[in-house]
């Protein structure tokens, strides 16, 4: 059992380690899109469903990543809503 886990920490980490240069395609799109909407007045209709399912894969690939080192991923949707607890009694 501990050779599985061990394998499945592994395969984690070269996927987060591989899905981690996402952000650099992620930015080079958006940043190519930006200036071919607005410099070159050619925006691409492919464009945005392109980085939506870009970002999609780089947040599912990260959040696994990050849980492998005993991480934390934040939903901040949920985390508005509730008080933040102080230590002195506040």
């Amino acid at each position: 059992m501990q050779k599985i886990l061990l394998f499945v920490d592994k395969a984690s980490t070269f996927a987060g380690h591989f899905f981690s240069w996402s952000i650099v395609g992620l930015t080079l799109l958006i940043s190519w899109e930006v200036f071919s909407r607005y410099v070159l007045n050619t925006p691409h209709a492919w464009a945005l469903d392109a980085q939506i399912m870009l970002y999609g894969v780089m947040f599912m690939m990260a959040g696994a990543y990050t849980l492998r080192p005993a991480g934390h991923v934040r939903g901040d949707v949920l985390y508005g809503f509730f008080e933040t607890a102080h230590p002195g009694g506040d």
